[in-house]
């Protein structure tokens, strides 16, 4: 891998604040951080900061529905209506946790990432900072449109997300971050990564920065004040390698619970299909590589592991740019010989 290319290849990328970390076997093979995480007192971006992953979450709660399952708190089949009798949003009966998981249930969506561009607009009616646990998002997911046409469709939903969260509060009798902390991050050892409320950030946490025509400005009125199941966890580009080592190396999951959660489960486009909160490049060969992808006002995140050259890559950025082209230079730089 030759880093002096791969060094002009990011600085390519004016915009990129945020760090860039490849590992093969557990050992870095590229490490870089840029920009500033708080742009107003000049504290530059580490490799240890922590940034927000936004959808990047969706697997631990994925990861913490099958611990569940595992634990025979409930059961992936189960209908929504089972856990969340009173919860429910219409057209909720014939759903299951497996609908939810795979973005197929056809429920309504308090983020129709299909019909709206501008995730801020939903905080401009409704206060950020009062989207304080999961069942706080339930009044914006009843008041939202079903699209029961989509059942059994990929048709990604935010919302879902939320009432898995809610569903792991009903099954473990815990907070959804206490569980997903206690069950996912302490076991691996991811000490630097939790759901930390916006108002209230720990030590060497990055600020998302959106840019206008006046310059920069900060994310805090344009995403919730903590998330939802949906998203909203704080993790660090290293944090991120333990999750993959941990994960793949079936320290949360017995062999036949990962199995359900790998599988290339439902078909999206091209060579892309879901998992259970995982994204999978499929190809005639095999799988190329497992990966989980998140965006917000002011956040952007990429983390994919490529089984084959036991490799994996992950880059976290407070800013907005071209990921896409990013991700696809540091594929080429994974899969170079």
């Amino acid at each position: 891998m030759n880093t002096a290319e791969l060094d002009k290849a990011v600085a390519s990328f004016n915009d990129f604040s945020g760090v860039i970390l490849i590992r093969e076997g557990g050992n870095t093979l590229y490490q870089k951080a840029c920009g500033l995480a708080d742009v107003a007192n000049g504290r530059p971006n580490r490799p240890d900061t922590r940034f927000g992953i936004a959808s990047g979450s969706k697997s631990l709660t994925a990861t913490a529905i099958c611990i569940l399952a595992e634990r025979n708190k409930l059961k992936l089949e189960d209908s929504l209506a089972l856990w969340l009798p009173d919860d429910c949003p219409p057209l909720a009966v014939d759903v299951s946790i497996l609908d939810l998981l795979c973005h197929c249930s056809g429920l309504p969506d308090y983020f129709d990432e299909d019909e709206n561009v501008d995730f801020a607009e939903i905080w401009r009616k409704v206060p950020n900072y009062s989207m304080r646990s999961p069942a706080d998002f339930l009044p914006l997911i009843k008041a939202s449109k079903a699209h029961p046409e989509r059942k059994g469709l990929f048709s990604y939903n935010n919302g879902a997300y939320v009432l898995l969260a809610l569903i792991v509060e009903r099954a473990s009798g815990e907070s959804f971050p206490k569980f997903v902390t206690d069950a996912i991050l302490r076991p691996l050892g991811m000490d630097s990564s939790g759901y930390f409320f916006l108002d209230r950030l720990p030590e060497n946490c990055a600020t998302g920065y959106i840019q206008d025509e006046e310059g920069l400005r900060s994310n805090i009125f344009e995403i919730p004040v903590v998330g939802g199941g949906d998203g909203g966890l704080y993790t660090t580009a290293a944090d991120m390698g333990r999750y993959w080592d941990g994960l793949l190396g079936g320290r949360l999951l017995g062999q036949e619970m990962l199995a359900r959660l790998l599988e290339p489960r439902i078909h999206v486009e091209n060579d892309v299909f879901y998992g259970l909160g995982i994204w999978i490049i499929k190809q005639d060969a095999g799988i190329l590589k497992y990966y989980l992808t998140g965006g917000d006002p002011g956040l952007c995140f990429y983390s994919a592991r490529y089984p084959e050259q036991n490799r994996d890559v992950t880059f976290i950025s407070n800013g907005e740019f071209d990921d896409f082209q990013l991700s696809m230079i540091l594929e080429t730089a994974i899969l170079a010989k």
